[in-house]
C-alpha cells in the first residue's frame, strides 16, 4: 500500500442559487392634483382677507369716533340766562349815561378796569349816534372779557364787541353779528345710522375673518374651503350693499347744512359709493363662476350648492 495516498474526501455541497425576491406591489393611490384655479382662489382669499381685517377694523374705529363726536357736539347745552326786558317800549328809553354805565361795568368787572380804559369806553359810548349800546341796553347785559393780556374785550348784546387795549391808546370795533355761522357738521347725522355703520363694519371685521379662515383651507385642501367661501359669496355681497346704504345716509346728514351746495354734494356721493360698492363686490361676483368651473367642483368632488 501506497503510504502517500491521502482518503477520500467527503463531497461538498453544491450550493443552490438562491431566488431572488419578488417586489411587493403596493397599492398606489389616486392623486388628485389641485387645479391652478383653486390655488388662484386660496392665494387671494387669503391676501383680501388679511386686508379686509385692517380696513374693516379700521372702519370700526372710525364709525365709534363719529358717534362719540356726534354725541359731544349735540349734547344739549344749558340755555343763556334771561335777558331783563325793558318795561318801557323802545321808542320812550332814554340813552345811557356813559359815565353811569362805565362805573357799573366796572363793578361788574370786580374793579379791574384801568382808568385808561375806563376813559377811552366812555369816549367811544358818548359819540353821537353810537349803536353800542343802544337805548335800554343794561350793564348786565354786556359781557367782560379781559383774559387776554393786555386788552380787555366788551361783548354788547346788539353783536358789537369792542377791544380796548389797557393803555386806552389800541381799540378794535367789529360785529360778531356779520361773521358767518359755523357749519356743524355732526348736528344733523343719524344716531341710528351711526349705529347700523358699526353694526355693517363689525360684520364686515366678521366676513374678512371668514375669507382668511377659507384660504388657509383652500391651501391645505380641505373641502370645507368650498362651503366657507359660498357662505362667504352671498354675506359680503349683502354686507357691501348695506355698507354703501349706511354711508349714504351718514354723508348725505352731515352735509345737509351746506345749502345750494348739498344736492351736488349728494351727487358726488352717489357717484363714488356706487363705485365702491362695484369694487367691494367685484372678489364675491368672480368666485360665483369661479366656484361653479368644471375643475373646482371636481377637485371637491361635490355638485354645485345652488342649483
Amino acid at each position: 500500500m501506497n503510504g502517500d495516498a491521502q482518503p477520500p474526501q467527503p463531497a461538498q455541497p453544491v450550493d443552490e442559487p438562491i431566488p431572488f425576491a419578488q417586489p411587493i406591489a403596493y397599492a398606489t393611490p389616486a392623486t388628485n392634483r389641485r387645479p391652478g384655479l383653486v390655488t388662484a382662489i386660496g392665494v387671494i382669499s387669503l391676501v383680501l382677507g388679511c386686508t379686509g381685517i385692517l380696513y374693516n377694523g379700521a372702519s370700526v374705529l372710525q364709525s365709534v369716533g363719529m358717534l362719540y363726536l356726534t354725541s359731544t357736539f349735540n349734547a344739549a347745552t344749558p340755555p343763556p340766562p334771561p335777558l331783563i326786558a325793558a318795561t318801557q317800549p323802545v321808542g320812550t328809553l332814554p340813552p345811557i349815561n356813559p359815565t353811569t354805565f362805565v362805573t357799573a361795568l366796572d363793578r361788574q368787572s370786580g374793579n379791574t378796569l384801568t382808568p385808561e380804559v375806563k376813559q377811552a369806553l366812555t369816549l367811544m359810548l358818548s359819540g353821537p349816534g353810537q349803536t353800542h349800546a343802544p337805548p335800554g341796553t343794561l350793564p348786565g347785559q354786556v359781557t367782560i372779557d379781559n383774559t387776554t393780556a393786555g386788552w380787555t374785550t366788551f361783548s354788547f348784546p346788539g353783536g358789537d364787541q369792542i377791544s380796548i387795549g389797557n393803555d386806552g391808546k389800541s381799540t378794535s370795533v367789529f360785529n360778531t353779528s356779520t361773521l358767518p355761522t359755523p357749519i356743524n357738521p355732526f348736528r344733523e347725522v343719524s344716531l341710528a345710522a351711526l349705529m347700523v355703520g358699526i353694526a355693517v363694519s363689525v360684520i364686515g371685521l366678521g366676513l374678512s375673518v371668514l375669507l382668511l379662515v377659507a384660504g388657509v383651507l383652500t391651501i391645505r385642501n380641505s373641502f370645507r374651503a368650498y362651503r366657507l367661501h359660498w357662505i362667504f359669496v352671498w354675506s359680503k355681497i349683502a354686507q357691501c350693499v348695506a355698507s354703501v346704504a349706511s354711508s349714504y345716509w351718514i354723508y348725505k346728514t352731515m352735509f345737509a347744512d351746506m345749502g345750494d351746495s348739498a344736492e351736488r354734494i349728494s351727487m358726488f356721493l352717489a357717484t363714488m359709493l356706487a363705485v365702491t360698492l362695484l369694487m367691494s363686490i367685484a372678489y364675491p361676483v368672480g368666485l360665483l363662476f369661479a366656484l361653479r368651473a368644471k375643475s373646482v367642483r371636481e377637485f371637491y368632488e361635490v355638485g354645485s350648492p345652488v342649483s
